[in-house]
């Protein structure tokens, strides 16, 4: 993380010394500020680096990096229960996508969606989203994309289905599991801690707290 966080200021540098500091490109470089400011938990600083992102987005029709940003500002409402902006992120993320249609973003939406569902109890309008996504590859979440996938897990979980959920999680725990170390240590982790919850669920502690360890062991 503190490499990353070098390299961004180093962009931000440059943009500086080269007189572009504020061209569209640098929302890209804020957002990946945020990502790092996320991990740390400084929420506070990373809402403001989003906000940049979204400004400069928005100035130079970079509608992709403002999707994204109103996706991560979605978490961080969630993360501090507050439904309220959360909901008007994923609406604001909503509209963007509308304008600018983008395939492999749109799946982000999604979850994002699902797990402002869930935070707030509206496990029907989850379901009735879980329903329609099955149904439209024909009940195949192999074929979803990752956050589909990840999204399924979690409506799973919400629903007291740890069996179906786990089904779910293990072609995306298997594939991360393959890939590592050199991609897909996110996915791992995450992973890794869905896993540890749907051990849990089922009653079964030993596993869920080696799933546990495993994913602390790769995010140290």
């Amino acid at each position: 993380l503190d490499e990353s966080w070098a390299l961004f200021q180093d962009a931000i540098a440059l943009a500086d010394r080269l007189g572009v500091s504020s061209p569209p490109s640098q929302s890209f470089v804020f957002l990946g500020m945020s990502y790092v400011l996320m991990e740390r938990n400084e929420l506070d600083e990373a809402e403001r680096c989003l906000r940049q992102s979204i400004d400069l987005g928005l100035a130079g029709g970079k509608l992709d990096h403002v999707i994204l940003a109103y996706v991560e500002l979605t978490r961080i409402a969630i993360a501090r229960g507050d439904l309220d902006a959360a909901r008007t992120a994923v609406r604001h993320a909503q509209t963007a996508l509308d304008r600018h249609p983008v395939i492999h973003i749109t799946p982000e939406v999604d979850l994002s969606r699902v797990m402002l569902w869930i935070a707030g109890g509206d496990l029907s309008a989850a379901t009735e989203w879980a329903d329609a996504t099955l149904e439209r590859v024909c009940d195949k979440p192999e074929s979803l994309t990752e956050p589909e996938r990840l999204a399924l897990v979690h409506i799973r979980l919400a629903q007291q289905r740890p069996d179906e959920a786990y089904q779910i999680l293990q072609s995306l725990h298997d594939r991360s599991a393959a890939t590592l170390p050199n991609n897909w240590c996110t996915c791992r982790i995450q992973t890794l801690i869905l896993l540890a919850r749907v051990h849990e669920a089922a009653g079964r502690r030993g596993p869920a707290l080696d799933a546990l360890s495993e994913a602390l062991q790769i995010a140290e």
